[in-house]
């Protein structure tokens, strides 16, 4: 039964999702069983000339039981014909997301402003609600304008879909189902936790071995109501989330 599903993760960025993937792909064949479907995928399968998930053959195809990575959408479950879909992703509160984002930008050098500034300049100035944004992108296949008035009513009906919606603060209980129902090993380690470097993953994952994020910026009570002012789409998404989980607990 277990080869008959297919794993899919729509990695939502700094929301848990490289635990999370990390110790998937620890014990599936990396790159056949496991494809990671991202730019850095895409970058380490031209780098050692192997072909892109989408264009090999469907025999080939089919042996993947896990599609991961920021670039996975709703639909892409039809290049693995004849395998159950499980669509699966992990929401975050989005004042500890764009903290968290912060961190991880400064850390790696992306960025060299105060946190202030930063918000302003460069997370405000991008996009607003960038979860709502993700989420209703996967689904409708296409980038949607900011204000669009359909992209909560999309971001909903996208986590709808989904077979399991977890949230970071409930990550261990969330991933310890999940490693359950997957048949993999329920003990894991936690990557990409502030002020800690990410070892064990071969320089087969997108941060380099040993990367370090430093924990520069925690929220004050102000700093985190104006973020939520600036994402209120975000925010009633988060809730949203919270509320179904609460009241749809996973079954044992």
């Amino acid at each position: 039964m277990a080869d008959e599903i297919l794993w899919i993760f729509l990695h939502l960025p700094k929301s848990g999702g490289t635990t999370f993937k990390g110790h998937a792909f620890k014990h599936k064949k990396w790159d056949e069983v496991f494809i990671e479907l991202s730019n850095w995928g895409r970058s380490y399968r031209t780098k050692n000339n192997r072909p892109d998930f989408a264009d090999r053959i469907r025999a080939d195809r089919c042996k993947a039981e896990y599609l991961f990575g920021h670039g996975t959408y709703y639909g892409i479950h039809k290049l693995v014909p004849g395998k159950i879909p499980r669509y699966i992703t992990f929401v975050r509160d989005p004042a500890d997301r764009c903290a968290s984002l912060y961190n991880f930008r400064l850390s790696r050098g992306a960025t060299c402003l105060n946190f202030e500034d930063w918000y302003e300049q460069e997370y405000k100035a991008r996009t607003s609600n960038p979860m709502t944004h993700f989420y209703a992108e996967r689904l409708a296949n296409r980038k949607m304008e900011h204000g669009d008035p359909l992209v909560l009513d999309l971001a909903k009906s996208m986590l709808d879909r989904c077979w399991y919606v977890g949230t970071t603060d409930n990550l261990n209980d969330d991933l310890k189902y999940l490693f359950g129902q997957m048949g993999l090993p329920e003990k894991w380690e936690n990557y990409r936790v502030a002020g800690q470097s990410e070892n064990g993953l071969n320089g087969l994952n997108h941060p380099s071995e040993g990367e370090v994020v430093t924990k520069y910026i925690e929220l004050d009570v102000a700093t985190r109501e104006q973020i939520y002012q600036d994402s209120t789409l975000d925010l009633k998404l988060y809730q949203w989330v919270k509320r179904r989980k609460e009241n749809n607990p996973p079954e044992s």
